[in-house]
């Protein structure tokens, strides 16, 4: 069973959100684990077949991809 990580980056500026972002990097899981864990943080999304997701969070924006563990 092919195992995922779910890399998370808020880019904010940070005289607007008081800090300079933030990074994660989840375990790895299965595909359908790490759907669920985009689908939190990014909110629902029929596109479950992309690797990359944007949205605007206050001061900047979160990016969420999907990679293949390595």
């Amino acid at each position: 069973m092919s195992q995922w990580v779910v890399q998370v980056r808020d880019l904010v500026n940070a005289d607007v959100a008081g800090h300079a972002g933030t990074h994660y990097t989840s375990p790895p899981q299965t595909r359908d684990e790490a759907i669920s864990l985009v689908a939190l943080l990014v909110g629902p999304t029929p596109e479950t077949d992309r690797d990359r997701w944007a949205i605007a969070i206050a001061g900047g924006r979160r990016v969420v991809e999907l990679e293949p563990r390595a």
